[in-house]
């Protein structure tokens, strides 16, 4: 078993931008470091609650379709082969 490592990742930014992030950095009391890491991390969250949600409604839509869920399927074809 493989035991993982941190790395660094370099980007570029404006000095705007990065006048910016230490602001707000500063603001919450953290690192620029600490703070794009932890806004990388709630971004990433709320794309997966985004992507849940979207899943969740093409399900519904899909059962509203008359579409059967996996269980269902499963039940199904199991009647099936027991008839």
């Amino acid at each position: 078993m493989s035991t993982k490592t941190q790395t660094s990742l370099a980007i570029n930014v404006r000095p705007d931008f990065l006048d910016r992030l230490q602001e707000r950095a500063e603001e919450r009391g953290l690192t620029v470091r600490d703070y794009v890491l932890e806004a990388l991390l709630d971004h990433m969250q709320r794309e997966t609650e985004e992507e849940d949600r979207r899943w969740g409604e093409l399900a519904d839509e899909a059962i509203q379709e008359g579409f059967l869920s996996v269980e269902e399927s499963e039940r199904y074809f199991a009647s099936l082969k027991d008839a």
